[in-house]
Order: structure tokens, then C-alpha cells, then sequence
């Protein structure tokens, strides 16, 4: 679901675009660019992913330990992605790439360097700028 605001309490200042589990927030003046909303419906995947694979988990750990409780327990789930990507540099690195690398597939022209200028400032990975590039550039996932 994508919604149009142009609120600084939903979307960061310094992001065009947000996304919190399946829903995206993208500023009225950006609601067409297409690229962008491929990064977002990315992270959208990257919640769906993170969140069915711990729900299986926890699911199956929980109905060990509580065989009564362990439905009810398991909406925890929902969470894991978006703790993952704020609490782990390393995961959110991985989210990011992958969400840039689909953004690029849109543009019809090269905007590596200005998305890795944005992975260096916008993100808080303490990364340089040179690695910011290899990360986009390259085939894997970084390390």
C-alpha cells in the first residue's frame, strides 16, 4: 500500500520515501518516480521475508515450549525485520543494497554514484563512499 504525505513524522527529513512493513509513505512530489517505489516495495519484500521465516521459527519454538499459547506468541514476528534494520549496521547495509540495486534497474540512466553518496549520509552505516560504490557495483550481498 503506498500512502501520499508530505509528513516529517511518517518520512524522515532526509528520505523522499518510507517504508514500515507493507506500507509505504512517499512525498507528494515523488509519487511518480518509479524507482523509487521499487527501492520501497523492496524493504516491503525484505518485512514479508524476515517476517514469515520468524514466525515459522518462533511458531515451532514456541509450540515446544507453550503447545497453548504458541499462535498468539509468534505476532512477535512482525517486528523482527524492523529491529533488525535498526539495531544491526550489517543487516541494514544488506536491506539497503538490495533495495538500491532495484532502484537502479529503473533509471535510464547510471545513478550509482549519487545512490552511494546517499547509502554514505542517509543511513548511519559508517561506511566510505568507495565502499558504498563496490557494495552497488557488485553481484553479492556485502559482508
Amino acid at each position: 500500500m503506498i500512502i501520499v504525505t508530505n509528513s516529517d513524522v511518517l518520512i524522515p527529513k532526509q528520505h523522499d520515501a518510507f517504508t514500515i512493513g507493507p506500507v509505504t509513505f512517499i512525498r507528494p512530489e515523488h509519487k511518480g518516480d518509479k524507482a523509487l517505489i521499487e527501492h520501497e516495495c523492496t524493504h516491503a519484500a525484505q518485512w514479508l521475508y524476515v517476517t514469515v521465516l520468524s514466525f515459522a521459527a518462533l511458531a515451532i519454538l514456541l509450540y515446544l515450549a507453550l503447545p497453548i499459547h504458541w499462535l498468539g506468541l509468534s505476532v512477535l514476528s512482525i517486528g523482527v525485520h524492523g529491529a533488525l534494520y535498526r539495531l544491526v549496521p550489517e543487516y541494514r547495509l544488506r536491506a539497503e543494497v538490495q533495495a538500491f540495486r532495484e532502484q537502479l534497474k529503473h533509471y535510464p540512466d547510471d545513478r550509482t554514484e549519487s545512490l552511494a553518496a546517499l547509502l554514505v549520509s542517509n543511513y548511519n552505516l559508517n561506511i566510505s563512499y568507495e565502499s558504498a560504490l563496490k557494495a552497488l557495483r557488485s553481484s553479492g550481498l556485502p559482508a
